[in-house]
């Protein structure tokens, strides 16, 4: 009886489904890794300004940053950041070398907008810019969405850009007059119209839309959550 040739051909079989699955796990980092890293809203808050600054031959020490991003309720916004400095300040008083160092600095975070100020207040960099279409408004409602991250969601996606970070030791997002914060988010605090986040390295959710309601608005909270549906559909 000649033997069998079940046997080879299962252990083919086998071997194909498990180098299938290790060829599945292998992927899996490379698929993580597609999307794009996360942005920082204050760049010029991070190490990204030492390293513009020190590409020019500028040693620079920061020592406190803050931001505030102020939301108009025709949908534009106001950023300003201030970096205090314990070592650099006096080489960023030459324009041209601030300039520089501020663009560079500002490669790959959350907004690109098209005109950037900036200036030297005593040993403190302020830099400013505005965006036009960082907020809507639905139902009544506006919704700040800079910090929502279009693209895919689910784990693993390819592609998308990367979730948001403050960046700055302090940001601050803060609403129209006569606005109220509706809602909760994850690591920051909020009272009347504003959000703060006191961890400059803190996960901002992919997902997050930042409400501001009409101050002592009736149903605010029904009203809000109509707004989140209607700016996802």
């Amino acid at each position: 009886m000649p033997p069998s040739t079940e046997v080879p051909r299962v252990a083919i079989a086998l071997l194909f489904v498990v180098g299938a699955l290790l060829v599945g796990v292998l992927a899996v980092p490379a698929a993580v890794d597609a999307r794009a890293p996360p942005q920082a809203a204050c760049g010029v808050c991070t190490d990204a300004l030492d390293d513009a600054a020190g590409d020019r031959g500028v040693a620079l020490e920061r020592a406190s940053s803050e931001m505030t991003i102020r939301v108009d309720g025709n949908g534009s916004a106001a950023w300003t950041a201030r970096v205090a400095l314990a070592e650099g300040a006096d080489a960023l008083r030459d324009n041209s070398v601030r300039e520089a160092v501020v663009a560079d600095a500002r490669h790959g975070t959350l907004a690109d907008p098209d005109a950037v100020r900036s200036r030297m207040e005593g040993d403190t960099l302020v830099v400013s810019y505005r965006t036009d279409d960082d907020a809507e408004r639905e139902a009544g409602v506006l919704l700040f969405t800079g910090f929502h991250a279009t693209g895919p969601t689910m784990p693993f996606a390819m592609g998308g850009p990367g979730p948001a970070y403050p960046g700055a030791d302090e940001l601050t997002l803060r609403g129209p007059p006569n606005t109220a914060v509706e809602g909760e988010y994850d690591g920051a605090a909020n009272g009347g119209a504003e959000v703060r986040w006191t961890d400059a390295d803190a996960d901002v959710d992919r997902s997050t839309v930042v409400a501001f309601a009409p101050e002592e608005a009736r149903f605010a909270g029904v009203r809000t959550r109509l707004a989140r549906l209607l700016f996802r559909l």
